[in-house]
């Protein structure tokens, strides 16, 4: 899915989006969009992002430090909302 989709007030079980969080998401989406194809986005389920380069990424099995320790993290932000590193 590209783009952003809001669920419905139906859909959810918490507090719906005010619309300053609406605009936040909207301009993190264009930021995301915008993102050089070189970079990849790295999370390990805390407040951080590691910015790795995407060939690197390919040879590092990114976790456990493994990006700082292969040299493929080119950035690291920190700072931001806690991020749930999940998958499936």
């Amino acid at each position: 899915m590209k783009g952003v989709y809001f669920y419905d007030e139906d859909e959810i079980t918490v507090l719906p989006l005010d619309e300053n969080e609406k605009v936040w998401i909207r301009r993190l989406q264009k930021t995301l969009a915008a993102c050089p194809s070189r970079l990849e986005l790295v999370t390990i389920g805390d407040a951080s992002v590691h910015v790795v380069d995407r060939e690197g990424a390919l040879r590092s099995e990114i976790c456990d430090g493994a990006c700082e320790r292969d040299g493929i993290s080119l950035a690291h932000i920190d700072g931001g909302p806690l991020i749930h590193g999940v998958s499936g």
